[in-house]
């Protein structure tokens, strides 16, 4: 057992604990505790590690290129767009999360202009909430924006993205991403077991026995 000394330097030997029925129990706990303890670190770091381009996730297209390229027959390619992948806002050298909110209110369409009722009719579905109008309003609307845009549009991102869509991306982590969350997670669920080991050798177990602990 002097294996586990390297890893835990305030680690006593007790041979008489391994007779007490509490103590084994305390081993069990302490090993179910460490699994809990790394899956919940697993699920906080990876919703906290910097997801970035070329590095730790693999960008698979933007929602403006994705959309160009498109049939302008599907109404709006923002469903296809998020098909297995996850959504986010190119910022700098990482990539900002997108929440479901923004996605579900969002609209694009190849051709917005020739199919600016289906446009039309698919965004006041999408916003019944913003949208107290009829179809014609929201098309005429639409039509004002596309007339004063200086380049082709083909889509109305909801205004809580702050982002265009040239910059919304659909990405997927890969290898290097899952392997910064294992390392990040052993690190922390190692630093919780070396606290327990303090508080439970150095504290609990000399609370109970006192200096006479030496004698056993």
């Amino acid at each position: 057992m002097r294996f586990l000394n390297i890893f835990f330097p305030f680690r006593k030997h007790r041979s008489f604990l391994s007779e007490k029925r509490w103590h084994r129990c305390s081993v069990v706990l302490f090993g179910v505790c460490l699994v809990l303890c790394f899956l919940f670190d697993c699920f906080l770091i990876s919703k906290i590690i910097p997801e970035r381009p070329s590095f730790n996730v693999n960008i698979k297209y933007n929602l403006r290129d994705f959309t160009k390229s498109s049939s302008s027959e599907i109404v709006n390619t923002i469903v296809p767009f998020v098909y297995e992948h996850r959504v986010g806002c190119v910022t700098g050298n990482k990539i900002r999360p997108l929440s479901d909110y923004v996605i579900e209110k969002t609209v694009c369409n190849a051709d917005i202009a020739g199919k600016i009722g289906n446009v039309a009719r698919d965004f006041i579905k999408r916003n019944p909430s913003a949208v107290a109008t009829n179809e014609s309003e929201v098309s005429a609307s639409m039509k004002r924006i596309l007339d004063t845009d200086t380049e082709t549009r083909y889509c109305f991102v909801n205004r809580n993205a702050n982002c265009t869509s040239d910059k919304i991306v659909a990405y997927n982590r890969n290898v290097v991403f899952y392997l910064e969350v294992i390392f990040a997670s052993f690190i922390f669920t190692y630093l919780f077991a070396l606290l327990m080991h303090v508080v439970y050798f150095n504290g609990l177990i000399f609370i109970l026995y006192g200096e006479d602990i030496e004698k056993l």
